[in-house]
């Protein structure tokens, strides 16, 4: 069935956006004129529209061929058996993997389609705690996307990764590596600076989550609270702390006082003859 044309005019805007922010990334990537690119989710064809201009040689997979906007310009299939026995310099792909319901397995297909030393370059959205339709992964952050392309066969040595606002990049180069998720393992095959955000708690290795762009030996972390506010932080968790503290002493003196009240006559008391005396005057 057709889409509609507000369906075309939301696929166009969106495509249109997503370029407009990923310009750090394209620029980041090592692109060869007259180089093969096959851009999966192709949508509109605005990247494709970019990489001709870049002088790349553009195909185009998307299975909504009413949607693309340059049919008799730029190649276009709408089922990837349309493409058995080819191979590409370059597969990109912009919020496509998120989509897939199997990660690993779809990142070995898109492999397969590439040169010796192809690169893939991807595009995903970071990490988010709702559920959104037809999102199969609810994000992503910088290591868990180097790990998972180091993992399906990526050299991402030279690659760079960032997180910015919504978008997650990185690429890596096709190689014969034997891949795991395994942080030890998929170290050697990962940005050098990677190696300072592994650590170790409860027994367990681990890669930082809160990484903001790493490339060969530069690693940055996103913002954090400064170190003046979370000492502050501290501080009051540390007065909040202590009247808690008194306040269950308060409630156990109240415990222990309604106990005597209710065990004990205080008209027989000797504080409360005492004060009975001063009332009468002696």
């Amino acid at each position: 069935m057709r889409p509609s044309e507000d369906a075309i005019q939301v696929s166009l805007a969106s495509a249109e956006g997503n370029l407009a922010r990923q310009g750090r990334g394209l620029e980041a990537v090592p692109w060869r004129a007259g180089a093969s690119v096959l851009d999966i989710g192709c949508g509109p064809g605005v990247h494709l529209d970019h990489f001709r201009r870049r002088g790349l040689i553009g195909t185009g997979l998307d299975r909504n061929a009413e949607n693309f906007r340059f049919h008799g310009e730029i190649e276009h299939v709408a089922d990837s058996t349309q493409l058995e026995g080819r191979r590409f310099d370059y597969i990109f792909a912009s919020h496509v993997l998120e989509h897939c319901p199997d990660t690993y397995s779809t990142l070995l297909q898109w492999r397969d389609l590439l040169n010796e030393a192809g690169t893939l370059v991807i595009f995903v959205p970071p990490f988010a705690n709702d559920v959104a339709n037809d999102h199969w992964c609810t994000g992503w952050n910088v290591g868990q996307l180097a790990m998972t392309l180091a993992a399906a066969g990526f050299d991402c040595r030279q690659s760079t990764f960032y997180q910015s606002g919504d978008q997650v990049f990185g690429f890596g180069v096709k190689k014969a590596i034997s891949g795991s998720f395994m942080i030890d393992s998929s170290l050697p095959y990962l940005p050098a600076a990677m190696e300072h955000a592994v650590f170790q708690s409860n027994g367990y290795q681990l890669l930082r989550g809160d990484i903001e762009y790493v490339h060969a030996t530069t690693i940055d972390y996103l913002q954090r609270p400064s170190d003046c506010f979370v000492l502050e932080i501290d501080r009051l968790n540390r007065e909040i702390n202590a009247l808690l503290e008194f306040k269950r002493e308060a409630e156990d003196w109240h415990r222990q006082l309604l106990r005597i009240r209710n065990s004990v006559s205080w008209r027989t008391t000797a504080p409360f003859r005492q004060l009975a005396r001063v009332f009468r005057g002696g």
